[in-house]
């Protein structure tokens, strides 16, 4: 088997890993951080200051628990850490940090521990052409080493797992419930696909199997 075929085979099991379908995946890691930051993190607010020239958000301390104030997971996973982030954006240069934010952190933290035991498992190793470039598979995937024109099925897998399932990965899609826009009456409208978005946190106090 090449190494193509064997990475598209493992780009499957991360894919299995990542779904929330499998309860042993994923899916536990995702359900204890949920439950342990909700339960003891801060509520924090949202403080809008526009000076004309830039408008940026402020995190405000109330001394609330998060657990008091957000009723559901979509409240809880769009309020604030508590950190401000720069924007990187004309017109907007700070804003608050979200635990949406937090998330892609876990999820890429999880999928690369995950990454390296199945290439550990699968035995795969750095073909003899790309030695000289870098040191293990990881780096094959993640550094762009892989010449498209050489190899474009290797390259294509490659990217596809750097997509999926990267520090910002796709995948992590299937835990997120965004806001989508703001009502009439100031509420926000979230992704109506997300089948976290209603559950509480005695729901996921109930999915933490210790």
């Amino acid at each position: 088997m090449d190494l193509a075929t064997s990475l598209r085979k493992l780009e499957s099991e991360m894919e299995s890993f990542t779904s929330p379908d499998n309860k042993d995946g994923f899916y536990r890691k995702f359900c204890f951080w949920v439950y342990k930051t909700w339960s003891k993190c801060e509520f924090v607010d949202t403080e809008v200051v526009d000076v004309g020239y830039d408008c940026s958000t402020h995190p405000v301390r109330t001394g609330q628990l998060a657990s008091e104030k957000c009723k559901t997971y979509k409240d809880f996973i769009n309020s604030n850490t508590g950190n401000s982030v720069c924007t990187f954006t004309s017109g907007s240069g700070m804003a608050c940090e979200s635990y949406e934010q937090k998330l892609y952190e876990v999820f890429g933290d999880a999928c690369s521990e995950k990454l390296n035991q199945l290439i550990e498992l699968h035995g795969l190793s750095v073909p003899d052409r790309y030695k000289e470039d870098c040191e293990d598979i990881n780096e094959l995937i993640f550094c762009g080493i892989v010449d498209h024109l050489e190899d474009p099925e290797l390259d294509d897998v490659c990217q596809d797992i750097v997509c999926r399932f990267g520090s910002f990965g796709i995948d992590v899609s299937s835990y997120m419930c965004e806001i989508r826009g703001v009502a009439d009456d100031g509420e926000y409208i979230f992704d109506d696909d997300s089948i976290f978005a209603d559950m509480t946190l005695d729901d996921f106090k109930s999915l933490v199997v210790v």
